[in-house]
């Protein structure tokens, strides 16, 4: 917008619509990362109604959607291959293991 400040009432549903676009497709931020800044400003602006510099959010109707990532899980072969080998650096055979430790409780057996 090519200001530096804005006054709060100045913040409408054309505007997040606006940042929206501009993280998404200018900043090349993810879906779920532009959601979150949208949401956080929704927090900010429950706080300026809870202080009295607002009457009501003129953005309510903004509904921020997630989408929930595919993950893949580990097998037991890869798992295994990860466990059987061994790295020359200490730090990394320690960071080997810790990894094969905390997906034990994780995978069914």
């Amino acid at each position: 917008m090519k200001k530096s400040d804005l006054y709060l009432r100045q913040l409408d549903y054309a505007f997040v619509t606006g940042f929206e676009y501009y993280l998404r497709a200018v900043d090349r931020i993810g879906p779920n990362t532009t959601m979150k800044y949208i949401r956080i400003m929704k927090k900010i602006m429950n706080d300026a109604i809870r202080k009295n510099w607002l009457d009501r959010i003129p953005f309510q109707a903004f509904k921020c959607t997630f989408r929930w990532p595919e993950k893949e899980v580990i097998t037991w072969e890869e798992l295994n291959r990860i466990h059987e080998r061994n790295f020359a650096m200490e730090r990394l055979q320690l960071v080997k293991d810790y990894f094969v430790f905390s997906c034990l409780p994780g995978l069914p057996m």
